[in-house]
């Protein structure tokens, strides 16, 4: 019974730190079609990208993972937008995510989530 209250108010830490993180860290950006069909966007930062040749094989090797329903890897920026499913918003940043990541380093190239940073206004 302790042990069960032990794990339950563990899930509900790191739910309440999954909703900080996505708060603060993230910036989602939804349509209501997206809402309806319970979609998430992600960012990747990809580090060794070089050609045309290369974004493909990223792309395809993400749109082969569960749940992804596209990626789109930008050349010039070096960031990878991953559309996926999910019931559960959180739940799937908090899983899917690091399965990208794992995709394309298994694909020789360094990755990392990426985050937007909101402009912060000048305050000079």
């Amino acid at each position: 019974m302790r042990g069960q209250r032990c794990l339950q108010g563990i899930k509900e830490h790191f739910r309440r730190s999954l909703l900080i993180l996505h708060a603060t860290n993230t910036e989602v950006v939804e349509t209501s079609a997206a809402l309806e069909e319970g979609l998430i966007e992600m960012e990747v930062k990809v580090d060794g990208m070089t050609c045309g040749h290369c974004t493909s094989r990223v792309e395809d090797a993400l749109v082969a993972l569960p749940g992804v329903r596209s990626a789109t890897a930008s050349l010039e920026t070096g960031i990878v937008t991953v559309t996926a499913t999910a019931a559960d918003q959180l739940q799937a940043a908090a899983v899917q995510l690091p399965a990208v990541v794992r995709a394309i380093e298994g694909l020789g190239f360094a990755a990392e989530p990426h985050f937007p940073q909101e402009e912060v206004p000048d305050s000079s």
